[in-house]
């Protein structure tokens, strides 16, 4: 079991739950241990590099930086100095991932199967 599982169960992150069981089915339906659901972007970075981005996109470095300092990127992008990072969420929004409900112990058999 990860850390960041370990965390769901002792409550660390109540956050998780409260977001991902909200409307929708989970409302129509009861759901047993809803405190171990959660979106699958809650594994990922929050940000990432803009070449990074731009790889997922399929567009050159150079057009996403050109796009950038142009105002016309597809979405917000935050600079940090002469380094630029875009949300990975936005970024899964824009390329059409969905950002889909998962159960810890669905992930934990599924990397123990993977191993």
């Amino acid at each position: 079991m990860t850390l960041f599982h370990q965390e769901i169960r002792d409550g660390l992150h109540p956050g998780i739950a409260d977001r991902v069981m909200k409307g929708g089915v989970a409302e129509r339906v009861w759901v047993d241990g809803a405190e171990r659901y959660y979106y699958v972007s809650d594994f990922y970075p929050k940000f990432m590099r803009l070449p990074a981005a731009a790889e997922v996109m399929g567009v050159a470095e150079s057009a996403a930086y050109r796009k950038v300092r142009g105002g016309d990127f597809p979405f917000p992008v935050n600079s940090t100095g002469r380094s630029y990072q875009v949300s990975v969420g936005a970024l899964m929004h824009h390329v059409g991932i969905s950002d889909a409900v998962v159960h810890m112990d669905d992930v934990e058999n599924g990397a123990g199967y993977a191993g």
